[in-house]
């Protein structure tokens, strides 16, 4: 299965980074926010990994690629309402991840 790629995530993350080193120039604070910067992309990978792969393409072109269901439904051939429904599963999928391992 494909993996995000962490230039699609990037560009939130260091925002966030950015905000923090503002407020904390620290090095140790640094090193502790890259850290948990990796650690947050491992998860959301570990999640992303139990999507079906239709379902994950989907869920990728319209939350990382801004996509709206119709374009992506004329781009894969399929109808809005298969991409509705595998929206329904991806997002199921993430739901049921998160709350079985509260961790995330």
């Amino acid at each position: 299965m494909e993996s995000v790629s962490y230039q699609r995530i990037k560009p939130s993350l260091d925002q966030g980074l950015e905000d923090e080193y503002v407020a904390s120039p620290c090095i140790e604070q640094e090193v502790i926010a890259q850290e948990q910067r990796e650690m947050y992309v491992r998860k959301i990978q570990e999640i992303l990994d139990h999507i079906p792969k239709k379902s994950r393409q989907i869920f990728e072109m319209n939350k990382l690629d801004e996509l709206k269901y119709k374009e992506i439904s004329e781009i894969l051939g399929v109808s809005v309402k298969t991409v509705e429904s595998h929206m329904a599963i991806a997002l199921k999928t993430i739901r049921n991840m998160v709350v079985k391992n509260k961790q995330y």
